[in-house]
């Protein structure tokens, strides 16, 4: 390595020395949920879906928060979460059904709540996503895995007729421990879990189980 991609790694690692030795690791930093730009998918299937609002399926404890902040030391110090006001629930919904509608569908939000009644038969299927896994942690690197299960059910009989878990995961080395690299990491893995939701939807397999061919 040359001398100067050394004094740059050094006063990098000095910088976030001295940052998570310092305290900013304590409280709570608010960062904001998304994705990037998911890929084109082609061709394009078509079809109507509902989906229900995402459930939060994670560990009670860890429902509060979606990741911890650690100091130079490796303690846990503080957390990460969702910018006040937003609800995972909600940017996860958003999200799958935008991964949805990249490949094709023309998608509908239920109401967060209501239950989804006979109304549901003047779509061609009902789709039900429960986060299993949304956390990011940091030490030297940040690393963020969200898993998401994806179901499709038959409309009115609300009959279980496809499942499947996506994944996404991104690492990346932590610089200076500020919110834009929390943000980045998500982002990142938001978008390979949901560009693996759209190519599925997209599928043969997929498309003949929401239209029961």
């Amino acid at each position: 390595m040359r001398k100067s991609q050394l004094a740059i790694a050094a006063l990098s690692l000095a910088a976030l020395f001295s940052a998570f030795a310092g305290g900013c690791a304590i409280g709570t930093t608010r960062v904001c949920v998304a994705h990037e730009m998911l890929q084109k998918v082609e061709p394009k299937r078509q079809g109507s879906l509902l989906i229900k609002t995402v459930v939060d399926g994670r560990a009670a404890g860890h429902r509060e928060f979606i990741g911890n902040k650690r100091n130079a030391y490796g303690m846990v110090l503080g957390h990460i979460g969702t910018i006040e006001g937003v609800r995972l629930e909600d940017v996860m919904t958003k999200s799958l059904a935008e991964a949805l509608g990249e490949a094709g569908y023309s998608v509908t939000i239920a109401s967060a709540g209501a239950p989804v009644s006979s109304d549901s038969r003047q779509f061609d299927a009902v789709i039900e996503g429960r986060i299993t896994e949304f956390w990011l942690d940091l030490y030297m690197m940040v690393w963020h895995d969200v898993k998401m299960q994806v179901s499709i059910q038959e409309p009115g009989s609300g009959r279980a007729l496809w499942n499947r878990e996506f994944h996404g995961t991104q690492t990346n080395v932590l610089w200076l421990g500020i919110t834009p690299e929390f943000e980045k990491a998500i982002a990142q893995a938001m978008t390979k879990m949901l560009d693996s939701v759209a190519k599925t939807a997209a599928s043969d397999e997929c498309y003949q189980c929401i239209k029961r061919k």
